[in-house]
């Protein structure tokens, strides 16, 4: 916005922001006369040229530049917002074809007048469209029959290889049958890895590789019930390019799936009661319901009652990047069994209003290998350089064995309860999961329609510090819960906020609270103020922004709100008074190098922010209550 209002203003004659109304052509002339010491004076524009208003220009041409400058003020659109006229049009379509297919009960007659030739000569069947025309494709060895019992009903079975220009794809069977009172039925049923093939041709998010399987099963049912599919797919060889699912391709996946699918009058039911991923068995059910009002979609995931030791070494070691690196199969060695469940509601109109629930009875799944990964070393004297995104810096120690390493009990007591306050507020209560943020992440991604907050707990975020990256990944997801279960299991919860404390970012090579501490304030960890340990806290997010505002000395009184919530937090707790709380009024840290007027001009821009917001929530919340009390007075 800013960069935009900067294109659209001139300084006008008595120095004040203008708007620029001289055209494209116009402002390219001025510029350069601008910045051409040796002009002449007359080819300087005068003041008023900048204000002057030009003469019509093109509507097209202002079409075609309003399209590549996004307007100012715009909303920006919801993602899943934008998915609902396609599915709109989608159900429609197949609804309305559905429907045709159902009353059409002239196919007999039309196949009798149509102009279409089927010859079967040595073994071969070639279908022409017309007399004279050429061939539309080949089927080897095929065996055919069109049967119709008088004037209503249709049958057509057929079964062969077949074959394209490319080579062999593999054999075909199909059975329609066109009745007048149960509608259409028919089945039909693809096997060989030469469809997987033609599938990798058309679409490049399929990758095919040596001697692949594939077998698809197909029923369908058009009579006056709704429109029914059920299925089974089994594949092996066939692997995906989806790059928000990995970065690499998914080049050794085993499906096997039994589906069905029922088309109803507002929106769509699609039922996995058993599928098999490797050697896992998950079963999933998905609903579109309400498409012409509200649309809602729903998902439910199921891992039923089964041995985990057989699922775990079964997962694809694509999925396991990190885990499965230069380890022998299996990557995971378990034994014992596991059951769970993932639920999963978005209305697409408001995503904000999505919910999750999920839950994991795994007392009786014992791991004992997780690939190369060890998490009880935690528990003993480590020093590990540092993991930045991948990226190992040999020069930067973390761990108790390190020279910047503080026990959680040296550690100031506001220090801890600012980590969890900022980043995990269920610290102690979680199992390595926490259901609040990781709603709060599908609701934030399904509004951007991209990867924009994870939701990790503080167990996931050192999980990702020391054995992950940051690539943007459900790959990468699975790998960290994976992981932070067995940390969960085989390392205490102080432990855990205790190794994060002290391997955490706070600035560019500065990894713990030791570092941190004396980069900003110039003093040990175990000596931070409250309003201090609020600040680093706080800068978790982004501390590479932390780091410039404090060298820049460039405050930003967005920090001043967040460690006010931080301290306002403290004293509901009674960690410290509320004089303590109002003498740190307006949350602006005394930094290391900070002289005292620069600490007062951040503190006067701090004040003056914090005002203005405390006005803005005041109105929200008044208008929050007006809201709340027109919906009491409409059920009244």
């Amino acid at each position: 916005a800013d960069g935009a209002d900067a294109a659209d203003t001139a300084d006008g004659a008595d120095g004040t922001k203008q708007p620029r109304r001289a055209s494209p052509s116009g402002r390219r002339d001025q510029r350069t006369a601008r910045l051409d010491p040796d002009a002449p004076p007359e080819a300087l524009p005068p003041p008023e040229a900048a204000i002057a208003r030009p003469a019509r220009r093109d509507p097209a041409a202002r079409r075609k530049k309003s399209k590549s400058r996004r307007t100012p003020g715009a909303a920006r659109p919801v993602f899943t917002r934008q998915l609902i006229p396609p599915l709109r049009a989608a159900h429609a379509v197949l609804w309305r074809a559905a429907a045709r297919l159902r009353g059409w009960k002239g196919l007999p007659q039309s196949v009798r007048r149509a102009a279409i030739t089927i010859d079967v000569a040595d073994g071969a069947l070639r279908v022409a469209s017309g007399p004279g025309q050429a061939s539309r494709g080949g089927l080897v060895g095929a065996d055919a029959r069109l049967v119709t019992s008088g004037d209503q009903d249709l049958s057509v079975e057929l079964s062969a290889s077949v074959a394209d220009r490319a080579g062999q794809l593999g054999a075909l069977a199909a059975t329609l049958t066109w009745g007048s009172r149960d509608g259409l039925r028919g089945a039909v049923t693809l096997r060989g890895g030469g469809w997987a093939t033609m599938a990798g041709r058309i679409d490049d998010h399929f990758a095919v590789h040596a001697a692949p399987a594939f077998e698809l099963r197909l029923q369908a049912e058009l009579g006056e019930a709704e429109p029914r599919l059920e299925g089974r797919l089994t594949s092996r060889g066939l692997g995906l390019r989806a790059r928000r699912l990995s970065r690499t391709v998914l080049d050794d996946l085993r499906v096997d799936a039994t589906f069905t699918a029922v088309l109803q009058d507002d929106g769509l039911v699609i039922d996995m009661p058993a599928g098999q991923l490797g050697e896992g068995v998950v079963s999933a059910h998905f609903e579109l319901t309400k498409l012409r009002r509200w649309p809602t979609a729903t998902a439910h995931f199921i891992l039923p009652d089964q041995d985990c030791g057989l699922a775990l070494a079964g997962l694809p070691r694509s999925l396991l990047p990190t885990i499965g690196a230069g380890v022998a199969t299996p990557a995971i060695v378990a034994r014992g069994r596991f059951a769970g469940r993932l639920d999963v509601g978005v209305p697409l109109e408001f995503p904000y209003g999505a919910d999750l629930a999920f839950g994991f009875d795994d007392a009786r799944c014992e791991v004992s290998r997780l690939g190369a990964i060890d998490v009880a070393e935690l528990n003993g004297e480590f020093a590990r350089p540092v993991n930045e995104d991948g990226r190992v810096l040999a020069d930067v120690l973390i761990g108790p064995a390190s020279s910047a390493w503080l026990p959680l009990g040296q550690m100031s007591r506001w220090l801890a309860f600012s980590m969890t306050t900022t980043e995990d507020g269920a610290f102690w209560e979680h199992a390595g999961l926490n259901a609040f943020l990781l709603r709060r992440a599908i609701r934030l991604d399904l509004d951007y329609g991209r990867y924009v907050y994870g939701g990790s707990t503080i167990t996931q975020q050192l999980v990702k510090n020391l054995y992950l990256t940051r690539t943007k990944v459900l790959a990468r997801k699975l790998e960290e819960v994976l992981i932070v279960w067995q940390m969960e299991r085989k390392v205490a919860k102080s432990r855990i906020l205790e190794t994060y404390i002290n391997g955490i970012e706070y600035g560019p090579r500065l990894y713990g609270i030791e570092r941190g501490a004396q980069a900003y304030f110039g003093k040990a960890a175990s000596s931070l103020e409250p309003i201090e340990a609020a600040y680093l806290g706080s800068i978790k997010p982004c501390p590479h922004c932390g780091w410039v505002g404090f060298r820049s000395g460039q405050w930003a009184p967005w920090w001043s709100k967040r460690i006010g919530v931080v301290l306002g937090r403290m004293a509901d707790k009674g960690m410290i008074t509320a004089a303590q709380w109002a003498a740190a009024d307006p949350f602006v840290p005394s930094f290391l190098g900070w002289d005292e007027a620069k600490l007062v001009r951040a503190r006067a821009k701090a004040r003056q922010m914090l005002a203005f917001w405390a006005v803005q929530d005041a109105q929200k919340a008044e208008r929050k209550a007006a809201r709340e009390e027109a919906r009491a007075a409409r059920h009244r």
